[in-house]
This record gives C-alpha cells, sequence and structure tokens, in this order.
C-alpha cells in the first residue's frame, strides 16, 4: 500500500499523461520502507527536469517542486544549473544571465537553460506526488531442504573469470561556468572566449603562461 506523503499540481491537469519515478531523500515513516516521487507530465524525465530547473531560475518555484528536482538530478551531470544558481545569488541582472546562458549552451552544445526557452514552456501542467511505501521483510530462510539435488548440488560449477573493465578517461579541460556567466569570458590553458553581450564575437588566443 502506498501512503502519500504531499501532492503539488501545476495547472489545469487533465489528459494523457506519462508517469515518472525517481527516489525521494525523505526519510521512511515504516520501520523497513522507501519514499519516491510520481510525476504526471507530457514532458519526459530529461525535459521535466530541465523546465524545473528554469523554474528555480526564473519562476517562483514551491518548495516541493525544488526537493523533486533535487532529488531527480546530479551535481556532476547538471553542473552548469548549480552554476547558474550560484550566478543569479550574486546579483547579475536575470537578462544578462539568461543571455549569457543562451551562449554558453550554443557554443558547447549543453542543455538550455535561458529564459526564452522557459517562456515557451511556463505552461507546462503536471502533478507531483510523494509516497511512502512499507516494504514486506523476507521470509527467514530455515536452511533445511529435502535433498542435495534440491539445492543442484549435483550440477558442475563454471569458474567465472573477471574481465577487466575497460575505462575511457576524460582528458579535456574542466571549464568554469560559473565565471563564464558571471565576467562574461570562459578562459582555459590556450584559448579564452569573450562572449557576445560583453564584447566582441569569436575566439582570442591567450598566453598560457598567463592563465
Amino acid at each position: 500500500m502506498e501512503y502519500l506523503l504531499r501532492e503539488f499540481v501545476k495547472g489545469p491537469f487533465a489528459g494523457p499523461r506519462r508517469t515518472m519515478r525517481w527516489s525521494s531523500s525523505t526519510k521512511s515513516k515504516h520501520h523497513s520502507g522507501k519514499t519516491f516521487w510520481s510525476i504526471e507530465s507530457r514532458f519526459r524525465k530529461f525535459k521535466f527536469l530541465q523546465y524545473l530547473q528554469m523554474r528555480v531560475l526564473y519562476g517562483k518555484a514551491e518548495i516541493d517542486e525544488i526537493r523533486c528536482l533535487v532529488d531527480g538530478i546530479s551535481f556532476q551531470k547538471e553542473r552548469l544549473f548549480f552554476d547558474a544558481l550560484r550566478a543569479s545569488q550574486s546579483g547579475i541582472p536575470v537578462q544578462l544571465l539568461s543571455q549569457r546562458l543562451a551562449s554558453l549552451s550554443q557554443l558547447l552544445g549543453l542543455p538550455r537553460l535561458d529564459k526564452h526557452l522557459f517562456d515557451t514552456w511556463k505552461n507546462c501542467v503536471y502533478r507531483l506526488r510523494e509516497f511512502d511505501v512499507p516494504i514486506r521483510p523476507p521470509k527467514k530462510y530455515s536452511g533445511y531442504v529435502r535433498s542435495p539435488s534440491s539445492v543442484g548440488s549435483k550440477r558442475r560449477l563454471l569458474r567465472q573469470d573477471l574481465i577487466a573493465e575497460t575505462v575511457e578517461w576524460n582528458i579535456s579541460e574542466e571549464l568554469d561556468y560559473y565565471e563564464f556567466l558571471t565576467v562574461g569570458e570562459l578562459r582555459g590553458r590556450s584559448v579564452s572566449f569573450r562572449l557576445p553581450d560583453d564584447g566582441p564575437k569569436g575566439p582570442k588566443r591567450s598566453n598560457p603562461k598567463n592563465s
């Protein structure tokens, strides 16, 4: 049985919707249980989380929307959003932040988080619900069996050798999105970019010794 903890509905909710689920950080009230979010929306998970990020940046996100967003994303994958959130708290005007996010997304092929896209999606309707579900404990195993053949002891066990994982190292330079959004310049070891709204277009070469 699923116990409803909270519910949030945005817009006139009607018609067919997709249902998405992911774990919640809320502690279960049951001795053995789990909590999770259940979201109904026309958006798929990637677009829905993208919308919630823009709602936090430009709209008036409710606490349940923020909690649902944080539980559904990871810091490493959504670093642009967290750096944009930091930049918005540093006093950068919303319009300028939006312009820089649009330029950064176009330059590096990142998901869009600009206000123009948010205004296009702002009529999105959805329903958020958080559930707490008790988990029935498994039956204890007594250890008794009728005969060795019932547990397959007569079968020959095959040895499985461990296969070494192939790791692909990412040697690309990690860029500072926060500096890009607040200062308007993206600097690396060998090249730097200045945003169109802050100066001349295009890349300019820099001296690695001075970086």
